[in-house]
């Protein structure tokens, strides 16, 4: 797997479509996963949160408990329990010893996703809360490179109750992680997000959504919020 690196990244997502200045055309591109076990909930059940838990121990160990176990270790499912408890299931049965809720507004979803990078920059899983309703696992992205930036383009989510890797332009990203007239919610480690402001400074407000923009035609209607 490649790392990703800050410096030498741009992580795509969020605002300032028309800054881009430079000449467009990629030179090169590639997929970053984690390689994250997909693990479906189990049909007819609630049991995202629990079958996320079990992607990320697998991750972490190459074995699980049943998502029944984890269930009944947290009380509930995945629409019955607080995203507190799902971060404390993360700490209970995977790794990860620091994991919490992190949310924030879709005004700040820039520092959000700065947050979510930078976890998957240090091989850590993100359980992610789209529609406000439903947990997954990020597994990675995809990106490319356009003039001397690198962009981001698509986000691969383990759906517990779709599919594996299931991609996500980042505008649509960024709609379902941060959903209008709610809140981006997430749970992620503490120590496998320092340094994400130092991350985020490095390019400052040139951070933008680049869905659309690619191929000679600037950025189009579709990447627009």
């Amino acid at each position: 797997m490649t790392r990703i690196r800050w410096k030498t990244l741009l992580v795509a997502l969020v605002v300032m479509c028309g800054l881009m200045s430079m000449a467009c055309g990629a030179t090169s591109s590639g997929d970053v996963k984690l390689g994250v076990p997909y693990h479906a909930q189990a049909q007819g059940s609630l049991d995202c949160g629990p079958a996320s838990v079990q992607m990320w121990t697998d991750y972490d160990y190459g074995f699980y408990p049943s998502q029944q176990e984890i269930a009944t270790w947290m009380g509930g499912t995945c629409s019955g329990v607080s995203e507190d408890t799902l971060a404390a299931a993360v700490n209970q049965f995977t790794r990860t010893d620091d994991a919490y809720w992190d949310f924030d507004a879709p005004s700040n979803v820039e520092a959000f996703m700065a947050r979510q990078i930078t976890s998957i920059d240090n091989y850590t899983p993100v359980i992610a809360i789209i529609d406000f309703k439903h947990a997954g696992v990020v597994n990675g992205g995809k990106w490319h490179q356009e003039g001397n930036w690198y962009q981001w383009d698509y986000t691969y989510f383990h759906d517990p109750e779709v599919r594996a890797n299931d991609d996500y332009p980042s505008a649509r990203w960024h709609l379902v992680n941060c959903p209008p007239g709610q809140i981006c919610s997430q749970i992620i480690s503490t120590i496998m997000t320092q340094g994400w402001v130092q991350n985020q400074n490095s390019y400052g407000d040139q951070i933008y959504d680049s869905s659309g923009c690619g191929g000679g035609g600037g950025c189009t209607p579709e990447n627009q919020y």
